[in-house]
């Protein structure tokens, strides 16, 4: 018989598990739907760390997309509350012609 070295495997690439930028994008999309939008820091945040965690923590994409879902929820929701806010401020004006009589 031969002399054959037998030579171990090399270890299989382990993910190394960094998933901060996603885990961050996901509880601050979770604290801009619970504080009502925060007047758009955390959902704007949660935006800008989930789209950096897509590209830069393959393992952690899941966590990115639902961090980048409920930031654009939030923007919306807050885009909702400033087009309330603004028709609350100008629908009293749309009637005031009447209310004077000038119509």
């Amino acid at each position: 018989m031969t002399d054959q070295q037998v030579l171990p495997s090399p270890p299989a690439a382990v993910p190394t598990g960094e998933r901060t930028l996603s885990i961050t994008s996901l509880v601050l999309g979770v604290v801009g739907i619970l504080l009502g939008g925060t007047f758009g820091a955390a959902p704007i945040v949660a935006i800008v760390l989930g789209h950096l965690a897509l590209r830069r923590e393959p393992e952690g994409r899941a966590l990115a997309i639902t961090g980048l879902v409920l930031g654009y929820i939030g923007i919306g929701f807050v885009a909702l509350l400033l087009l309330g806010a603004l028709l609350a401020m100008l629908l009293p004006f749309a009637f005031l012609p009447f209310v004077a009589g000038i119509a």
